[in-house]
């Protein structure tokens, strides 16, 4: 008897991301204002992600670090989420500056930068965050 058919195989129906819906949401090259292009090529960076902070600092911790950077209200936003089981951070952190300038002067300041009497030697990362704003 055999039957030697492999049911297994469906034929990909339209699959795959669209492209073109893309670039009309996202907004592509047409009709750019006067603006000064910004590095990211697009939107001006004013939110970003510090990583590498001690697990047992806590959110007023960090945010004193920061303002004693000289960061004290350039930020509106801050974010360092907590395991509430473990009584600790998750590592990371969102912060959104007011300015541009902001954001780019913290990802200088803090890149590398080492939380002291933490007992954890890593040194702090700043990435761009996905969601901007």
């Amino acid at each position: 008897g055999g039957g030697g058919e492999s049911k297994g195989r469906v034929p990909l129906s339209g699959g795959g991301p669209k492209r073109t819906d893309y670039v009309k949401k996202y907004g592509g090259s047409e009709g750019g204002g006067g603006e000064s292009s910004s590095p990211a090529g697009g939107v001006p960076i004013t939110t970003v992600m510090l990583k590498n902070i001690p697990c047992r600092k806590s959110q007023e911790e960090v945010m004193l670090h920061i303002d004693q950077k000289g960061f004290n209200n350039r930020y509106d936003f801050f974010y360092l989420p907590r395991d509430v089981k473990f009584r600790a951070n998750l590592g990371y952190a969102f912060i959104n500056f007011l300015t541009p300038e902001d954001a780019s002067n913290f990802t200088k300041e803090m890149n590398g930068y080492r939380f002291t009497g933490s007992g954890s030697t890593k040194a702090c990362a700043v990435v761009p965050a996905h969601v901007q704003g």
